[in-house]
């Protein structure tokens, strides 16, 4: 029988999944080619997914639209995530943990909800990773309250990746103890400071539906508090079973048939008109369409409000809020467009400026990203009385529509410049880095060190990450970050092997050795604000990259200590030309390659554009009208 003729809604369906798998941002030639349409039919119909929103274009490139977004926005509000988030938050407020609710997968489970108190913003919400069952209390709850059969893949996933089934510190032990009991317990499994306690979430027997589980430190497990924390975990998932296992009230509406007949026949038409298009190879121009990232996702509708002329609605996001709205994989998306941007030199980014008083200063930082929109960073450096010789940021961001002016948030620019720096310092190692690179070191123990850790497990919790600073407790608070994460005894035991290594510290001298350094070693380096983190001979060895020139021709701190008063033939070539494909990055397997990285107010833009639209989808944050 012959396949059905491809219609339009098919090309147009083809090429929305198209742009929603692609791993970055894809152009019209490779849609085009992955589809299997002409370029001109595929740029036909992508003019009209993006007139109606399924669809944006952000130069040559294209992204998943608003439409998509608040159709997914739409369907979560009754999916399992939104019938169980009043429950977490709940089970949070009484035991002070960090919960998290995964479902089971084929040979795993996958974490899709996450509430976190800001006590334990140190640890990793794992939020959409998958958790093998040999060493997470999550799935191996689940997969205690599975059938045995059930469990095979499990099983077989485990004892592939070398964990024994067999004996009483084997698998089938700690799923024994957890069918007995009803819990799943991890504690010090990965010689972390960081334990869980998990429990299935049973309709009905042999089928769990999903699991809850509290996670914290480990002193928080202790003998005296793990009875009442059990109870609470226990009636939390028999409540949440109640509510999935209640009345449904969805109904279904039969389509009218002029409806339909109206349907096909436009389809029918738009096809003729595409196939047709195809059959030429030309097409008619279609009207100029220069649509711009959304500002604003969808949100619930406002109270109607009796405004002034003149009078704008501001959200504001506090810490916690800016720090959960800022999505790893949407961060690393936006900081991609952002690099690319300033490669191209599409950004409008002044000099930073600095107001001084006599005990510190204040930064002013503003930038346009076009299709991610306008904002200015405000940032105060003072000295901190409780650490002498160091000093205090605070400040704040402050986002504007880029079409008229207004102010459309102000949120913690704290959290925003960790992850959107770690965000960048990734992005290099994915461009830089030899693709068989197995090892990652990460040098460094404060804010931004755990920021890039935390970052590495949201977007690669498979690879081991080795981490070193000068206070092992506080390495070892970092690693407990990564699930992958070890504590190395010396910084140079970590880099030696290394494929990878992320320097993030606040050193006044080098922490990195040249000797230290493999062949083919990728170093992101993104401290050194007082000082160089690298010896010459790494800078001297390796192939430079940057953010921006600046980093190369402006002094510190603007500018990058390791790349001042370099010779005249020394180049430092642009992270976004590589991001863009305009240089190829890595030239061979032996090239020693290395990003320093200073910061750039575009990249403040992209994290900003991030934080206001998940915000917004969420509703989270304070509305506040000027």
């Amino acid at each position: 029988m012959p396949a059905a003729p491809r219609t339009a809604v098919d090309k147009a369906l083809d090429l929305v999944e198209a742009v929603a798998r692609a791993s970055r941002p894809p152009r019209l030639v490779d849609l085009a080619e992955e589809v299997g349409l002409h370029r001109a039919t595929a740029y036909r119909v992508l003019v009209d997914l993006v007139r109606r929103g399924w669809v944006l274009r952000a130069g040559d490139r294209y992204l998943p639209g608003t439409a998509v977004l608040q159709l997914s926005s739409s369907a979560a509000r009754n999916s399992l995530g939104a019938l169980a988030r009043p429950v977490l938050a709940a089970l949070s407020e009484r035991t002070g943990m960090m919960v998290n609710l995964q479902v089971p997968e084929v040979d795993r489970s996958r974490v899709i909800d996450v509430v976190r108190p800001d006590r334990l913003a140190m640890i990793s919400s794992l939020t959409g990773q998958a958790l093998p069952v040999h060493r997470f209390a999550g799935p191996l709850a689940l997969v205690a309250a599975l059938s045995p059969a059930d469990r095979v893949p499990y099983l077989r996933a485990a004892e592939e990746s070398g964990y024994p089934l067999e004996g009483p510190d084997g698998l089938l032990a700690d799923i024994e103890d957890a069918e007995r009991t009803g819990f799943a317990v991890e504690y010090g499994r990965n010689e972390q400071p960081v334990a869980s306690l998990a429990r299935a979430v049973v309709t009905r027997p042999g089928a769990p539906v999903c699991a809850l589980t509290l996670v914290g430190l480990g002193p928080d497990f202790d003998e005296a508090r793990l009875p009442g924390l059990r109870e609470r975990l226990r009636e939390a998932t028999e409540e949440l079973a109640r509510i999935l296992s209640g009345p449904g009230t969805s109904e279904v509406t039969e389509v009218p048939q002029d409806t339909e007949a109206t349907e096909a026949t436009e389809a029918t038409e738009a096809t003729e008109a595409t196939e047709a298009t195809e059959a030429t190879g030309q097409a008619s121009p279609p009207p100029t369409v220069r649509p711009r990232l959304p500002q604003r996702l969808s949100a619930p509708a406002p109270v109607p409000v009796h405004r002034r002329p003149g009078m704008s609605e501001i959200l504001f996001l506090d810490g916690a809020q800016t720090r959960a709205a800022l999505d790893p994989r949407r961060v690393l998306d936006a900081v991609a467009t952002a690099l690319v941007a300033i490669g191209r030199d599409e950004v409008s980014v002044p000099p930073r400026i600095a107001a001084h008083t006599p005990h510190g200063l204040l930064g002013a930082m503003p930038g346009h990203v076009p299709g991610l929109g306008l904002a200015a960073k405000l940032v105060s450096v003072f000295a901190d009385p409780a650490r002498p010789g160091r000093s205090s940021h605070r400040g704040i961001v402050a986002l504007f529509d880029e079409t008229d002016g207004r102010p459309l948030a102000l949120m913690d620019a704290e959290p925003l410049t960790e992850i959107r720096t770690a965000a960048t310092a990734t992005l290099s190692a994915r461009a830089l880095a030899r693709p068989d690179a197995e090892r990652v070191a990460v040098i460094g123990t404060g804010a931004q060190a755990r920021a890039q850790i935390a970052l590495l497990a949201a977007v690669d919790p498979e690879t081991p990450v080795s981490v070193a600073g000068r206070d092992p407790g506080r390495a070892g608070i970092a690693a407990a970050l990564h699930p992958a994460g070890v504590v190395a005894e010396r910084i140079e035991d970590a880099v030696r092997g290394a494929g990878t290594v992320f320097c993030c510290t606040g050193a006044v001298l080098p922490v990195i050795r040249r000797a230290w350094l493999a062949p083919g070693t990728h170093i992101s380096s993104v401290g050194g604000s007082h000082g160089p983190e690298l010896d010459a001979d790494t800078v001297r060895d390796a192939t430079l990259f940057a953010e921006w020139h600046g980093a190369a021709t402006t002094r510190p701190p603007s500018g990058a200590h390791e790349l001042q008063d370099l010779p005249p033939d020394r180049r430092v070539t642009l992270l976004g030309s590589v991001l863009g494909g305009e240089h190829p990055g890595r030239r061979d397997e032996d090239e020693l390659t290395l990003f320093k990285s200073t910061g750039h107010a575009a990249l403040d833009v992209a994290a900003a554009h991030v934080a206001d639209a998940v915000a917004r989808s969420e509703a989270w944050g304070t509305r506040i009208t000027l």
